[in-house]
């Protein structure tokens, strides 16, 4: 079952991108882990590898380093996501051509001293994917991942009927019930 930004991340690849299929936290064959949204447009042949973190106060990773504290491991962590992602799109996607993003809503720039840097974390994740894998990873992070909200709203506003995508549903109520003139 995929989590909100999961959610959030199919249905603007099935409203916003026309993805006839979505599919979430797809299992890899070949190795342990898993992709946690694909989307398919099989009008254009392209296929949405994306991996998300919904972390709203700043993404971080952690993990227990060698002395047993606490160690920032962004990098490492969605590097090895990417690179089973990309083995795993060359492999069982190979008729389409891949679009990887990362989608994150909150991202912060490191202050001066800090030990932590996410922001680097993810130019250094895109240009490694670049420079090993010849790929382009998109950042959909701060106010790109604000502009694709807003795009998502803009479609719940102008579609009427049901849509069985819980998150765009409820993006349709707010949008009627946000903008509702008769108060009780």
């Amino acid at each position: 079952m995929p989590n909100i930004g999961e959610e959030i991340v199919g249905a603007y690849l099935k409203m916003c991108r026309d993805c006839d299929f979505v599919d979430y936290n797809v299992h890899t064959r070949d190795q342990q882990g898993e992709i946690d949204v694909i989307g398919i447009d099989l009008t254009t042949s392209v296929a949405y590898i994306c991996e998300v973190a919904t972390h709203i106060r700043g993404l971080q990773y952690n993990r227990q380093g060698p002395d047993g504290k606490r160690v920032v491991d962004n990098f490492e962590r969605l590097y090895k996501k990417f690179k089973k992602d990309i083995q795993y799109a060359r492999k069982y996607l190979r008729q389409f051509t891949h679009s990887y993003e990362f989608w994150s809503p909150v991202v912060r720039k490191a202050k001066p001293g800090a030990k932590a840097n996410p922001v680097g974390d993810l130019e250094r994740l895109v240009t490694t994917l670049h420079d090993e894998e010849e790929v382009t990873v998109a950042l959909v992070i701060n106010t790109e991942y604000g502009q694709r909200m807003d795009d998502l709203r803009r479609k719940a506003s102008e579609i009427t009927r049901d849509v069985p995508i819980g998150v765009f549903r409820f993006l349709q109520i707010d949008e009627r019930a946000g903008h509702s003139s008769s108060a009780s």
